[in-house]
């Protein structure tokens, strides 16, 4: 709601409002190249997905928006500033680019586009180099990926007829492998 919710209770302690009760998103926005700030009119939300520190909305005209805590590139606006009010992810916001379903983890964020490609943004490991914007998984390219789950560190998705699952390690189990055997009738 355009705050980060801080205000000051007393010297040197800061304290943070919290939403008691439901409470309309007013505004959408997109940011240009030179930093000028525009509503973007009509969204009609379909979907929405939460990490950690943000959110991932997808309306009806297939865009993205995100906002929340920007660190490691998780909103996908190429830069590290946090967001206050839901903010356009360019990428999607082109015919035939549009996303289809959206995902967010703790640190990171995912989209299948319109043409079944799955893009991802953020960290997974936070000793690795952050993705600042929506790439191409190119190792995913050609499956038709059903759905994704992801949870810390790790990342698991049902593509055509497999599941498939990747993360650092350690991973305390959480990559399992699937053996799908026939069924005899």
């Amino acid at each position: 709601h355009n705050s980060d919710g801080k205000f000051i209770a007393r010297a040197q302690r800061i304290e943070f409002d919290c939403e008691l009760i439901p409470r309309r998103v007013a505004i959408f926005i997109e940011k240009s190249k030179d930093g000028q700030i525009m509503p973007v009119p009509n969204v009609v939300v379909r979907d929405v997905a939460c990490g950690a520190n943000h959110t991932l909305v997808l309306d009806s005209q297939k865009r993205v928006f995100s906002w929340g805590f920007g660190g490691y590139g998780r909103l996908g606006h190429t830069e590290q500033k946090d967001e206050m009010v839901p903010r356009l992810v360019k990428l999607f916001d082109f015919p035939g680019r549009g996303a289809a379903q959206i995902y967010a983890g703790y640190q990171c964020s995912f989209a299948i586009n319109e043409m079944g490609g799955l893009f991802f943004w953020g960290v997974t490991n936070t000793s690795r180099e952050s993705t600042m914007y929506p790439k191409a998984v190119q190792d995913l390219c050609g499956w038709k990926i059903r759905s994704l789950a992801c949870g810390k560190s790790s990342i698991i998705i049902a593509a055509d007829e497999s599941t498939i699952s990747w993360g650092p390690s350690p991973t305390c189990g959480e990559l399992v492998m699937l053996i799908m055997l026939p069924v005899l009738l």
